[in-house]
């Protein structure tokens, strides 16, 4: 992950990750290493550096490789940054804004990992909640991963699109969201409606649990209905990250043809 001392800061790497950063406003973006072989090959990376007046460095190889590891796709470009969620995080997003700033929108989304604890599942949770018109993803501050390099690269840019809510206790949150017309749909194996029989609201929570225990018990009791998808008796469940897209496809679908 990122070998660098300070851990106030992160290392994100590859193109897309780094386009993504320096696009986003809310993101603080310190220095970007860059490679001469690529120099030419990324002129939008540049150019956002140049707009945005971060220093900008012509590194070996080797200086990157030391800084993420030799096996990231680092795309010969890394951008110093400091963390939107998590630990060191610059900013912090709450419930709160998200309700507010879709009150008058159509339809909104938001999709609930309860302890998801792999850094690669979150992240390629973002890049289907960025296809999908999620409007936030809301993780627990226990049992859930902070922000990493890892986790900026597996959603390809995605975390710099959609909000990252933080809450410490998920089902006052829920409370929270069903006060304001949030209905609650919570995936589990063992749900008594079919996900293809749902009808989902106009503004709805989609939550998932940890691969393995799925959904805590009382995260369970606070849904509105319990969603299972059908699937062959060959495997017993999905990653996580596969679920979550199926999910998300099916209410961006429902929006589509209503």
């Amino acid at each position: 992950m990122n070998r660098i001392k300070d851990n106030r800061y992160l290392w994100i790497y590859g193109k897309h990750a780094c386009l993504s950063a320096l696009k986003n406003p809310n993101r603080v973006c310190i220095e970007l290493l860059i490679t001469h072989k690529f120099i030419d090959k990324n002129d939008p990376v540049i150019k956002l550096a140049k707009n945005r007046k971060i220093g900008i460095r012509d590194v070996e190889i080797a200086k990157i490789d030391s800084l993420v590891g030799s096996k990231a796709i680092h795309q010969g470009m890394l951008l110093k940054v400091l963390p939107l969620f998590g630990r060191n995080a610059s900013s912090l997003i709450r419930i709160e804004d998200i309700v507010a700033q879709t009150e008058t929108a159509p339809t909104s989304t938001i999709l609930v990992l309860d302890e998801v604890t792999d850094v690669h599942n979150v992240g390629a949770v973002l890049r289907t909640a960025a296809c999908f018109n999620v409007d936030a993803v809301v993780l627990t501050e226990h049992n859930s991963p902070s922000e990493s390099c890892g986790m900026a690269k597996a959603s390809s840019g995605a975390i710099d699109i959609v909000p990252v809510v933080c809450i410490g206790n998920l089902v006052k949150t829920l409370e929270y969201l069903k006060q304001k017309n949030y209905w609650c749909y919570g995936f589990d194996a063992s749900g008594e409606t079919c996900l293809h029989q749902v009808d989902f609201s106009e503004r709805r929570v989609v939550i998932l649990g940890a691969e393995g225990k799925g959904m805590r018990h009382l995260t369970k009791k606070h849904c509105d209905h319990l969603v299972k998808i059908p699937m062959s008796e060959k495997m017993e469940s999905l990653n996580v990250s596969n679920a979550a897209a199926i999910a998300m496809y099916s209410v961006f679908l429902g929006d589509k043809s209503s």
